[in-house]
């Protein structure tokens, strides 16, 4: 969306990436899909390489360790530096986060389907809204997902995403759906982050 004085193109609500620290969302975008196999893991004698499938194969059914120094998009919660929040300098290198390559591949991937498109809320201006996307009182986006018991396809994933009344618990009942998570798009200086996503 384009705004009003025709200047600047809004980002989806999903960028966290505005070139602060050289990170740059739509490069990221581009480039985390191409690296299949993450920087071996390890260091001497205990290095060890993962191959495209572990990586994936971690991402999708194991506990994440967040083990590779490799690109990611500030969506996971441990992402989150904020000096409050930490016991060390997060800003130090000896100290920097590592990530989980493959969700952040798989995350990328993903993207396309989380359509974004203009929405004019009553009596306000128009604002960028995405598909599983929303506002808390106080203005900020969220994004919330439900979780699901039995296999569905992906047209069915994206209706789930898109269905008004999933905060209804006898909908999602109806709908084989465990529980429905939101996270919320937080600031933190010139960095953003989600928060983990909370039952809801």
């Amino acid at each position: 969306m384009i705004s009003r004085d025709g200047t600047r193109l809004e980002p989806t609500p999903l960028c966290l990436m505005f070139g602060q620290g050289h990170q740059h969302f739509l490069d990221r975008v581009a480039s985390v899909p191409r690296l299949q196999a993450p920087p071996d893991r390890g260091r001497g004698r205990a290095k060890k390489a993962v191959s495209e499938a572990e990586a994936l194969a971690e991402a999708l059914f194991d506990r994440w360790q967040r083990p590779d120094a490799t690109h990611s998009f500030r969506w996971d919660p441990k992402e989150d530096v904020r000096y409050a929040l930490r016991a060390n300098d997060p800003t130090d290198a000896k100290t920097k986060d590592t990530t989980q390559h493959g969700a952040n591949r798989l995350a990328a991937v993903a993207l396309p389907l989380l359509t974004v498109a203009p929405q004019a809320p009553l009596g306000g201006m128009p604002r960028l809204a995405v598909r599983g996307g929303g506002r808390d009182t106080s203005g900020r986006f969220t994004f919330s997902w439900p979780i699901w018991r039995d296999p569905i396809g992906l047209s069915c994933v994206c209706h789930l995403l898109d269905h008004p009344r999933l905060d209804d618990a006898e909908i999602r009942r109806a709908l084989s759906i465990v529980e429905r998570r939101v996270a919320t798009r937080v600031a933190n200086g010139k960095f953003m982050n989600f928060t983990g996503g909370v039952a809801a």
